[in-house]
């Protein structure tokens, strides 16, 4: 289906430290942002969330009331919340309502709110907005990282995984209707697959070896796995639940970049399908997009995930809707606001909200498309039969004699008059060709290649920055013209994803040039990163298979030492900060105010402070509130646990100042006896010894006797293994 462009509607919510929410609107026509309250109470959100995952059940037309009421004060706060944000949805769904708006969400960076059914969004003079192909709404992903459109023929070939053990390290799952599953969707895509548009093929087992081989054997456009995920803790990611080799009731957790490793491999394949059963826990939706945002990154063009466990009926429905609309080459957006359609109009419920589109930024959803496209329907005369005649038939001796007369006028003046001009040289031109024609002489074309000439240092610590040192070199037979270059940072979780990119005017035939990327990781372990060149395919070339230079780096076993002049993500401190909550989990860290016997204090914040020296410390912002800022503060291990840790602390006005060690997060299990220090005014002390010892720290607890302390520095040890 051939699709005019549509104008994208960004959104990008944000929460501040104020409690506040910051929302940023981008549009073709202009843009705004606005800082805003959140209007929903905790025991709403979960009364919203228990109702669409089917853990209340309530009447239909409360959910859909339910659905519609929550959607229409999600518009009030992203969209009527600010005059301008107003009138740049209102302008822009004006100039490009033929064409559609695509409604792009960004919720990463939303703290509590970040897990709600954006999907519900409801304009009250369209209705919701995702139900309408019209305005699709699509969540977005930080990378960049661009495949081409997929041509072929149908059919469109999808590849099922329906992985289904009964248990995983000791602990029973939900028990998965395999071959109910199977029978749904084979009945789902009967018609289809009976005109020859779709072909669905079932692996034979569920296991990660298996789908590699049968990735190495065959053509797939789309993965589709059926089974469990979840969120791995320890790993601080996104995971499925696949079978073991050895035993298939048994569970293997296989995370988000190892899948992204597996597809990414793979050539054609351009959209993931997952309908993954879920325990309920509100950080499962994390683990769903934690998974779609690998495989984002892996280049992936878009992935379609289950936000709540959903029906039969409806699975069966999307289905069905949603494969009929890919095969017919509908944008991916559309498909989905298709099978969305379909749920509502036919199960008279609110699951239409469940699935969720991840798509890369400025992505227009073109997965797809037809090698050749079909003829057009030429209308035949309405004439009794007998009088039609072959063309042939109609001429007359006369009119053939006249016809090879002017056929033989045309040859010659072809030959005397054309083909000289077609074959004379090009008028010399003193810039570089940036622009080419397609060519069938590869030796012509430009062929981009990249290397790593360095990576300074070679196993760089945590914590400490080090530069990658690309090369990309023009193989080919002429320039390259303008293109883009993307450094993803890391593709293997824990570390949150991250890219840098930037661009290069030309490189001559034989040339080359040298980029150098800084980057700091927060955390011990092997890294798989990726250089690609020309991200967005701006290069006709001879080979395009050089263009992504996948490479491991690997971090050394030195201390991660932190002074708090950098947050995860390379961002320069500008202090005075108050930092999110979550602003130190990238790195597997938690800071907090221990606020135990001391209810007072809730919500107390941390900040970040300029010292006279140059340093920054963090210390807890209670300038109102004298008895809470002499409260301790806390530092868990989020990730796993570390072998030890130092602090350097100080008192402005001087006194004892004490370190503890906990086995466990809520600090009930003690490590030692701790240690103290007495300091004098303004002066710092380093507590704790490296000695060599695994002492298996979680927690670390730092406090002065009824004095306000700043935390200076922390260096945490290398986790045992």
């Amino acid at each position: 289906m051939a699709s005019p462009r549509r104008a994208n509607f960004t959104i990008e919510l944000s929460a501040l430290p104020n409690g506040k929410y910051r929302v940023e609107a981008r549009a073709p026509i202009g843009g705004a942002s606005a800082d805003v309250d959140n209007p929903f109470t905790e025991s709403e959100i979960e009364d919203l969330l228990a109702i669409l995952g089917r853990r209340r059940r309530v009447l239909a037309s409360v959910e859909a009331q339910t659905a519609a009421q929550f959607g229409a004060r999600m518009f009030d706060m992203l969209v009527r919340s600010s005059d301008r944000i107003y009138a740049a949805y209102f302008n822009t769904l004006s100039n490009f309502g033929e064409s559609g708006l695509r409604i792009r969400l960004s919720v990463e960076r939303a703290g509590a709110l970040a897990n709600l059914p954006w999907e519900l969004i409801r304009d009250p003079q369209r209705d919701h907005l995702a139900l309408s192909r019209m305005t699709p709404v699509v969540r977005t992903v930080t990378q960049l990282n661009i495949r081409p459109t997929v041509s072929l023929d149908p059919p469109l070939r999808v590849l099922v995984m329906i992985a289904a053990p009964e248990q995983i390290d000791g602990t029973k799952l939900g028990k998965l209707d395999v071959e109910g599953e199977w029978t749904r969707l084979e009945e789902a895509t009967a018609e289809l697959r009976r005109v020859g548009q779709l072909e669905i093929v079932r692996l034979e087992r569920a296991t990660q070896r298996a789908l590699q081989q049968r990735l190495r054997t065959g053509v797939y456009h789309i993965f589709h796995y059926i089974g469990h995920s979840d969120f791995d803790d320890f790993a601080q990611q996104g995971v499925l639940i696949f079978e073991s080799e050895s035993d298939p009731t048994r569970g293997v957790k296989v995370s988000a970049s190892a899948l992204g490793l597996e597809l990414g491999e793979e050539s054609t394949i351009r959209l993931v399908v997952m309908n993954s059963c879920h325990s309920g826990r509100l950080v499962e939706r994390d683990a769903l997009a934690s998974i779609a945002g690998n495989l984002v990154t892996r280049g992936i063009g878009a992935v379609v995930a289950m936000q709540f466990a959903i029906t039969d009926g409806s699975a069966k429905v999307f289905s069905e809707e949603f494969y009929t609309a890919a095969s017919e080459f509908f944008p991916i957006d559309a498909a989905v606001s298709e099978a969305r359609r379909a749920i509502f109009s036919r199960r008279n419920n609110a699951e239409w909200a469940t699935p969720v589109l991840y798509m890369r930024p400025d992505d227009e959803g073109i997965l797809f498309s037809p090698i050749s496209a079909p003829l057009p329907e030429i209308p035949i005369v309405d004439a009794p039969i007998e009088r039609r005649v072959q063309f042939w038939q109609s001429l007359t001796p006369v009119t053939l004699g006249i016809g090879a007369l002017v056929l033989v006028i045309l040859a010659l003046f072809v030959v005397l008059i054309i083909a000289p001009a077609l074959t004379s040289e090009p008028a010399p031109t003193d810039s570089p060709p940036v622009a080419r024609t397609p060519s069938s002489d590869l030796a012509a074309l430009p062929d981009l290649q990249v290397r790593v000439s360095r990576i300074t240092p070679s196993r760089p610590t945590p914590g400490l920055t080090f530069f990658v040192n690309m090369v990309i070199t023009n193989a080919g037979g002429s320039d390259s013209g303008a293109f883009n270059w993307a450094w993803d940072a890391s593709l293997r979780p824990p570390l949150s994803l991250n890219t840098q990119d930037g661009s290069v005017e030309n490189i001559p035939p034989g040339g080359s040039r040298t980029i150098s990327v800084p980057y700091v990781y927060g955390w011990w372990g092997t890294y798989s990163a990726q250089i690609r060149v020309d991200v967005d395919s701006q290069v006709q070339e001879s080979d395009e298979r050089n263009n992504i230079l996948p490479l491991e780096i690997v971090m050394s076993n030195n201390p991660f030492d932190i002074d708090f002049t950098l947050l995860p993500g390379n961002r320069i401190v500008q202090t005075p900060l108050n930092p999110a909550d979550d602003a130190f989990l990238p790195w597997g860290i938690d800071l907090s105010v221990d606020v135990k016997g001391a209810p007072e204090c809730a919500g107390v914040p941390l900040r970040i402070v300029d010292l006279d020296d140059g340093f920054v410390a963090v210390e807890i912002a209670a300038d109102d509130l004298p008895a809470c800022a002499v409260l301790p503060i806390s530092i868990v291990v989020t990730r796993r646990v570390v072998a030890n840790a130092l602090v350097e602390v100080g008192i402005v006005a001087g006194g004892e100042v004490s370190m503890r060690l906990y086995e466990d997060a809520q600090g009930q299990r003690p490590i030692g006896e701790g240690f103290s220090v007495q300091t004098q005014p303004n002066e710092t002390a380093l507590l704790g010894v490296d000695d060599g010892v695994v002492r298996s720290v979680r927690r670390i607890d730092v406090a002065a006797n009824g004095a306000p302390i700043r935390l200076l520095r922390l260096v945490l040890f290398q986790p045992p293994d």
